[in-house]
């Protein structure tokens, strides 16, 4: 998948935290990015509204990146499965795996649903969320970070 297929209409938090997503990737070894590294992507922009959210409700960043990173769970059957590793990964040939990809594409929903212009970091941890399956948001639902409370912090934010 091509940055402008995942962009779109981005703001630069959202465009930082793709970009960390690929790094978180490229970290742990992955041959794709997936919620588990979108979710890190947002916990290390913090410019981000999502991270800035997720300070506000009094849950340190660094502390969450490390519980998604340390869960094996975090990285669900479905993007297990297309791992491989057989050579190292470059940035340029990293893609989401389709279950991140849809969670980017409901990010964009998210957005418009807000009434937002573009699409925040903020809106891609709403869909995160809001597929409570997930290990990455399981995890961020047990330490504080639910839907939402991230919906009432966006809202407080436009008024």
């Amino acid at each position: 998948m091509k940055d402008s297929v995942v962009l779109g209409p981005s703001n630069e938090g959202m465009t930082e935290a793709i970009r960390l997503s690929r790094e978180s990737a490229i970290e742990a070894n992955h041959s794709t990015i997936g919620i588990d590294d979108l979710t890190i992507g947002i916990l290390r922009s913090g410019n981000g509204r999502g991270a800035q959210i997720i300070q506000t409700l009094g849950v340190n960043t660094k502390k969450l990146e490390d519980a998604i990173r340390d869960n094996p769970d975090t990285r669900s059957a479905d993007e297990s499965a297309s791992e491989t590793m057989a050579i190292p990964v470059s940035k340029e040939s990293i893609f989401l795996t389709s279950i991140a990809e849809e969670s980017v594409k409901n990010a964009h929903q998210e957005a418009a649903r807000s009434g937002a212009s573009s699409v925040g970091t903020e809106h891609l941890l709403l869909s995160i969320l809001r597929d409570e399956s997930q290990e990455a948001a399981q995890v961020l639902i047990s330490q504080g970070v639910t839907y939402e409370k991230v919906a009432g912090e966006i809202d407080n934010l436009r008024h």
